[in-house]
């Protein structure tokens, strides 16, 4: 199994969006979500340059057509962008994971 987040944060200042990126991180982590990344749950996950973070945002849009491709003949893809509150992220990505093994999709 394995999953992405790609998370968008904003503020109208700098401690604003460090408030957001804050209430992020302790979501993820009261969430017991487990993470593979080197870098964990902390704030240097977080790109604050657009130069940096938009590399994240055009390999999203990339993985679009290359993983219809490489997809076996006769099966579908399933890609949704979701939203929901800081609060309620760790439910949903457990909830989303819990969707995806009732219906079949055991390697989304």
């Amino acid at each position: 199994e394995g999953a992405a987040l790609l998370i968008e944060c904003r503020g109208e200042d700098e401690a604003a969006l460090k408030a957001a990126i804050d209430e992020v991180l302790i979501a993820l982590r009261n969430s017991k979500v487990p993470v593979a990344s080197q870098v964990g749950y902390n704030e240097e996950a977080f790109r604050h340059d657009p130069k940096e973070y938009n590399v994240f945002w055009d390999a999203r849009k990339g993985l679009i057509p290359i993983v219809g491709g490489a997809r076996e003949t006769g099966t579908s893809m399933l890609l949704e962008d979701v939203a929901c509150s800081t609060e309620k992220l760790g439910k949903m990505s457990k909830d989303l994971i819990a969707i995806f093994r009732k219906w079949g999709y055991h390697d989304a």
